[in-house]
């Protein structure tokens, strides 16, 4: 019962997801969740938005993203041979929605996905002062930080698809992936000569790590160390 506790206060922390009615952009980060395509699909619909960026190359999400749609009825036979996140997505999104979509296929991780989103952007003239972010909900903080280091002083809104829970990791993939990738965010947050922030990578704006949160994945690492590498 404490693995499952402290595992859903990790989930709840590393899904924020912030009230909005409108963002200048929308960016649909890549991941192997198709159904983030889906939920940002319908918040284009349902929201406000000038400008729509689907951004994701060929990264660790890239080929559980091909197994996720090879066992959904509604995508199994799309071709998935070398193609990005960012073009698969962008099939799923055009399925239900008209945007006109703006593309970075280049990216491999989520730095890489804010530095690049932001070169796309310049290239059009598109100066955001708002952004509403759609990314795995294990990966949203991360991301949010990722891109609020980009886009210093812009507003960033996290949408995650859904708030996961215990019961998520079929998801994922399985339990194994789900746990490492629960178990890696933790260090990656930290602001320590390790981590990604300030003190350390410098790939993402400082993110203050609760004393719950850390005493709840120090727990989870040493009941599971498998998993609990970056």
């Amino acid at each position: 019962m404490q693995r499952e506790e402290d595992l859903q206060i990790l989930l709840s922390f590393l899904s924020p997801r912030d009230a909005f009615d409108c963002a200048e952009v929308l960016v649909l980060l890549g991941s192997a969740l198709p159904c983030a395509a889906e939920y940002a699909a319908g918040l284009y619909r349902e929201k406000q938005f000038w400008h729509f960026v689907v951004s994701g190359g060929i990264g660790h999400s890239t080929l559980p993203l091909y197994e996720a749609l090879e066992r959904s009825a509604a995508y199994r036979g799309m071709e998935t041979r070398d193609r990005s996140e960012a073009e698969l997505f962008a099939r799923i999104v055009r399925k239900t929605c008209a945007a006109n979509l703006m593309l970075e296929a280049t990216s491999a991780n989520c730095g890489d996905n804010a530095v690049k989103t932001r070169a796309l952007l310049d290239q059009r003239g598109v100066r955001p002062r708002t952004i509403a972010l759609v990314q795995d909900p294990i990966l949203q903080r991360r991301s949010a930080a990722s891109f609020a280091k980009v886009f210093p002083g812009a507003r960033i809104f996290s949408a995650p698809p859904f708030l996961p829970t215990v019961e998520s990791p079929a998801l994922y993939g399985g339990r194994e992936r789900f746990l490492r990738l629960v178990l890696g965010e933790i260090p990656r947050l930290t602001d320590d000569e390790s981590g990604y922030g300030p003190k350390g990578k410098g790939f993402i704006v400082h993110v203050d790590v609760p004393d719950e949160v850390r005493a709840a994945h120090e727990r989870l690492a040493a009941a599971y160390p498998q998993y609990a590498g970056r």
